[in-house]
């Protein structure tokens, strides 16, 4: 086979391009929002919203299935009225806009709008809400459920 300088400039541009795949690729560029769930590396915490709306929005996710479950130590509800209790009597900040958001949040009828503006103001929180030695008392769970085959099939056609 001979080498000639067309060739030798398809080959350079074939790892060229595969080069600056594989960079957009590390960095997260061009996977599919799925994938925040499994490790995606985010730019930083501001975008766990964003990415999480993606996520709830994809087409294979039943809207209808959605629904947030708050734990605050033995206590639980399918609403944030456990971590809104746990907030309202702690004196070493001012909780007051906090609670604010949080009540607004609660009273959203969508679970995919509560759980991402519960997610956008935990977000912008997150410094004064900060406690390692009660981590582990309150969890907030955002359920999800996927479409029915038969419903996916109708949304094909």
């Amino acid at each position: 086979m001979k080498i000639t300088p067309s060739a030798i400039t398809g080959i350079l541009l074939a790892v060229l391009l595969l080069i600056f795949v594989l960079r957009v690729w590390v960095k997260g560029g061009i996977l599919p929002p799925h994938e925040f769930a499994y490790g995606t590396a985010l730019r930083d915490c501001k975008a766990i919203p964003e990415r999480m709306d993606q996520f709830l929005s994809l087409d294979v996710i039943d809207p209808n299935e959605t629904q947030i479950q708050t734990f605050v130590g033995n206590r639980s509800e399918k609403n944030l009225a456990p971590l809104i209790t746990y907030i309202s009597p702690r004196k070493d900040h001012d909780f007051g806009p906090l609670i604010a958001a949080l009540k607004s949040a609660d009273q959203l009828s969508n679970q995919k709008e509560k759980a991402i503006q519960l997610v956008k103001t935990l977000v912008e929180y997150k410094d004064l809400l900060r406690n390692e030695s009660q981590q582990d008392t309150i969890i907030i769970f955002v359920y999800y459920g996927l479409k029915q085959p038969s419903n996916l099939l109708k949304q094909l056609e």
